[in-house]
């Protein structure tokens, strides 16, 4: 930066070596990244958070606090998020404040929570008694390891040969040969 002095003795030209630095304003806003995050039970995610003066400027001298506002999941001090065990959907699950001074100001973050691997099928009925040509659904139903239903599980249906044909929807029509059968219905589930 140049700095030029003039007056009655003429005018000299000084160049300054140092820089001027402006600061931002006072903490205005804050704002949480991701605002929303969906992860697998016991899964962790790191979130972030900026502080911003009114005018849109960076503020690197605040301090922020985490806090999870339900039992569905903790998160540390440097905004690592771990899921719990409980599949749903949580608004406003995840809180992170910023502190200037005596300024502060808050913003909240919404947790998708999906169940984990599958780890139990139930098929219902688990035993029946069919006559000839009569027919019976089944009904699938897929868990993980903590009891979160797998909703979107693909289920593929097969019996053994003698017993009748399943559809694809699990729908057993019984054939034409009486006996017991153990275990002829089977599943499949990616």
């Amino acid at each position: 930066m140049q700095l030029t002095v003039s007056g009655p003795g003429g005018s000299d030209t000084a160049t300054l070596l140092e820089a001027i630095n402006v600061s931002p304003g006072p903490l205005a806003e804050i704002a949480l990244s991701p605002t929303q995050i969906t992860l697998q039970v016991q899964d962790s995610a790191r979130l972030g958070a900026r502080a911003f003066d009114q005018f849109g400027n960076d503020i690197s001298d605040v301090v922020f606090t985490w806090s999870a506002l339900g039992p569905e999941g903790r998160i540390d001090e440097t905004g690592l998020f771990t899921a719990g065990t409980k599949a749903g959907a949580y608004e406003s699950l995840v809180k992170v404040t910023a502190t200037q001074d005596d300024r502060v100001r808050e913003a909240l973050g919404d947790v998708t929570i999906q169940p984990g691997p599958l780890a139990t099928l139930v098929v219902q009925p688990p035993e029946i008694t069919l006559d000839i040509g009569a027919t019976q659904p089944f009904t699938l139903e897929a868990f993980d390891e903590f009891g979160n239903e797998i909703s979107d599980a693909t289920i593929s249906w097969s019996v053994a040969p003698d017993v009748g044909t399943i559809d694809a929807n699990g729908v057993l029509a019984a054939g034409t040969k009486a006996g017991a059968f153990p275990r002829a219905v089977k599943r499949a589930i990616k």
